[in-house]
């Protein structure tokens, strides 16, 4: 294995290290949130893609495609963000050989 591809398996087990951190993170904000008001916030997938900007005007006020959109507001974002990070774990240690 060369320099770039060690760099590269690294890059990747860091950026699954990550997504694990930045689901858990939600999950535990969540917590915060049930343990203080008593509720539990729902962040979908959705939520995500409206906070940071990406879809829009569609993530908000959808005027096709709303089965995706009530899909995509169903799905857990932290459950989500957690399991995507399996397969970068996975393309990480077959590039390193492990």
């Amino acid at each position: 294995m060369n320099t770039v591809e060690q760099i590269f398996s690294v890059a990747l087990l860091l950026l699954a290290v990550a997504l694990i951190v930045a689901g858990a993170g939600l999950i535990v904000y969540q917590g915060y949130q049930w343990l203080r008001y008593g509720l539990w916030p729902p962040y979908s997938i959705l939520d995500i893609l409206s906070y940071f900007g990406w879809a829009e005007p569609w993530s908000s006020y959808p005027r096709d495609w709303k089965g995706v959109h009530k899909a995509l507001g169903f799905i857990p974002a932290s459950i989500t963000i957690i399991v995507s990070s399996l397969p970068v774990f996975g393309l990480s240690a077959e590039m390193s050989g492990k």
